[in-house]
C-alpha cells in the first residue's frame, strides 16, 4: 500500500468502514462532516455512542506529522491536554507511514498512548506540535483486515 497524502489514506479507511463494518451492521454510520475529528462513527440502537479518528499519513520528504495549528491550538491539541474521559475511550489515532521499510500497514494509537511515549518533546504545548516518527519502528503494522477487525472490537466494546 502507498498513499498519495492523507486524504487519500483517510479515503481507503472511509472506504474499508463503509463496506465492512456500516454496510454490514446497520446500526453503524459514518458521516462525511469532519468539524470532530477527521472519521466521526455514530453507532445507533440501544447502546449508542459516538466514535472518533484522528488520520495522521506520513509521506517522504515530510520533515515532521504534526497536529493542531501552528501555535499550538485545534480540537487535537485540546483533546491531548484536557484528555476528556469520553474521548480517551471512543477517539483513536490511526497512523500510516510511506517511508519507513518495516512497517507494513495501518498503526493505531490511543490518547494515552501517544502523549505518554510519541509526542515530540514529549508535550502539547504553544507551538508546533508533532508525533514521533519512531513510532513506525516501534509499532506494528496492521493489514486492513486487521484493521477492520480492531474497529470491530472497538466499536462493539
Amino acid at each position: 500500500m502507498s498513499f498519495i497524502n492523507e486524504a487519500e489514506f483517510e479515503e481507503h479507511l472511509r472506504e474499508l468502514i463503509s463496506t465492512q463494518i456500516c454496510d454490514l451492521n446497520e446500526d453503524f454510520l459514518i458521516f462525511e462532516s469532519k468539524n470532530l475529528a477527521d472519521i466521526v462513527i455514530c453507532k445507533n440502537g440501544e447502546e449508542s455512542g459516538i466514535y472518533f479518528i484522528e488520520v495522521k499519513h506520513l509521506k517522504p520528504g515530510m520533515g515532521r506529522l504534526g497536529f493542531g495549528g501552528k501555535n499550538g491550538t485545534g480540537f487535537q491539541p485540546e483533546i491531548l491536554t484536557k484528555r476528556p474521559k469520553y474521548l480517551e475511550k471512543n477517539l483513536i489515532w490511526v497512523l500510516y507511514s510511506d517511508i519507513h521499510d518495516n512497517n507494513d500497514g495501518i498503526v493505531i494509537l490511543s490518547s494515552e498512548e501517544l502523549c505518554n511515549r510519541y509526542l515530540s518533546g514529549d508535550t502539547v504545548g504553544e507551538k508546533y506540535n508533532g508525533i514521533k516518527k519512531n513510532l513506525f519502528n516501534e509499532k506494528p503494522g496492521l493489514t486492513d483486515d486487521q484493521f477492520v477487525s480492531y474497529l470491530n472490537a472497538w466499536l462493539s466494546s
